[in-house]
């Protein structure tokens, strides 16, 4: 992104269900936090891998996930290997969650259970063997708008109002 777009400059960064189609998630991560200028936003809505309830479960997991990534060219992430790259790039995390969605404007579980029969993952009889295979989540991050390495106590205390007047301190400087 760096070579195409100005360092330091864009007030918010949006990965809209496209992260995972990113071969290195470091790299792409990286970039974002280059181009975003200091107390700019990330904003992340993607599928990630979800944690399996059982080590049977995570076999079929695993193969519904390698089948959906080689056939879609996309990479489901692992939330926990996400976040960690994030904060060694020096992100706050300011929010985790689930996305609001009407359940008329997502595909129903009916359909996410064909899913599962078409890849051939299981033969959905009931669905108590429906396995779910990713979290649809949106992460909200902030580039700090301080120098981390001077202000340590408000990057890991991640307050909004000490991040607030840490900026305002550095402003006047």
């Amino acid at each position: 992104l760096h070579e195409k777009f100005n360092l330091n400059y864009y007030d918010r960064v949006l990965f809209l269900e496209s992260l995972g189609h990113s071969d290195d998630v470091y790299s792409a991560l990286k970039s974002a936090r280059e181009i975003l200028k200091p107390g700019g936003i990330l904003y992340i809505k993607d599928l990630f891998k979800c944690e399996p309830l059982d080590t049977n479960d995570e076999k079929l997991l695993n193969k519904f996930i390698d089948d959906v990534n080689e056939r879609y060219k996309f990479n489901m992430y692992d939330l926990y290997e996400v976040l960690k790259a994030l904060r060694r790039l020096g992100f706050i995390i300011l929010n985790v969650k689930t996305p609001e969605i009407l359940p008329s404007d997502f595909e129903n579980f009916q359909s996410a259970g064909k899913l599962q029969t078409d890849y051939s993952v299981i033969n959905m009889e009931d669905y108590n063997q429906f396995i779910q295979p990713a979290d649809y989540l949106e992460l909200i991050l902030l580039k700090p708008p301080f120098n981390i390495h001077e202000n340590k106590e408000v990057y890991y205390i991640n307050k909004l109002n000490n991040i607030e007047e840490c900026k305002d301190s550095e402003k006047s400087l």
